[in-house]
């Protein structure tokens, strides 16, 4: 999560979308058209921000079960994100 933020923070400041923190990086590329689902991906950063202070088994489980999803999520951005630096560079 902390990567995509800051890749989303990069890709949106070349736009012209200045952004700060993760939230406003993620509202911002929900925004932009560049996710679809703003909450799955405030879920990913609270899951990241869960598990950053906890060492809880049941909250590990639970934050598993979701890691389909967001990996389903992740690998839908990494593609739009791809195409539009494919487009860029030419």
């Amino acid at each position: 999560m902390e990567l995509t933020w800051k890749c989303l923070k990069r890709g949106l400041a070349a736009e012209g979308i200045q952004t700060q923190t993760p939230r406003e990086a993620l509202r911002n590329a929900c925004a932009a058209g560049w996710i679809d689902d703003e909450r799955l991906w405030l879920g990913m950063l609270q899951d990241r921000n869960l598990t950053s202070h906890t060492y809880r088994e049941s909250l590990a489980r639970q934050i598993h079960a979701r890691i389909p999803a967001c990996h389903a999520a992740m690998s839908q951005l990494h593609a739009l994100l791809h195409a539009r630096i494919q487009v860029n560079a030419q």
